[in-house]
């Protein structure tokens, strides 16, 4: 990527990116999503930018009606999470965040998700002690289900 684009980035995902988390158009969200799993590890000058992008991602993640979403939103998540300020900004809704990942992994076999899992688990391993039990659970149930298809 070249410094200039490099440079125009925020700007343009202030413009045009975060303003598509509400579209009602799902394809759009998914896309806006997209871009910060493309691009979420750039420098956000303004923290009220990444604080958007946070919002946005997690409002995709826990709320959005549509499962490709929620998907897409996942992924990005961990990308946001090279910002500390990030980390910050999320750790208050880092159970409903878990929560949300458990649900996605119990209905979509998917290694991106949990290859974002992963990184959110780094990120926090230090308040990721509550939430271990219940993650090795589902990990767990998933990789029996697996077994059960493979035999």
């Amino acid at each position: 990527m070249t410094p200039a684009i490099k440079n125009a980035l925020p700007t343009l995902i202030a413009s045009y990116v975060i303003p598509e988390f509400s579209n009602p158009e799902m394809l759009l969200r998914a896309k806006a999503v997209d871009m910060f799993t493309a691009y979420g590890d750039i420098d956000f000058p303004d923290q009220t930018l990444l604080k958007s992008a946070v919002e946005g991602i997690y409002k995709c993640l826990a709320a959005d009606p549509n499962k490709i979403v929620s998907l897409k939103a996942a992924c990005a998540f961990s990308c946001i999470l090279d910002h500390k300020e990030a980390i910050d900004m999320v750790r208050p809704f880092l159970n409903n965040i878990l929560v949300e990942y458990i649900k996605l992994l119990d209905n979509f076999d998917n290694e991106d998700i949990i290859r974002s899992l992963e990184n959110i688990v780094k990120a926090f391993s230090d308040c990721i002690a509550p939430f271990a039990v219940e993650l090795v659970r589902h990990l767990s149930n998933i990789f029996l289900k697996y077994c059960k298809i493979d035999n």
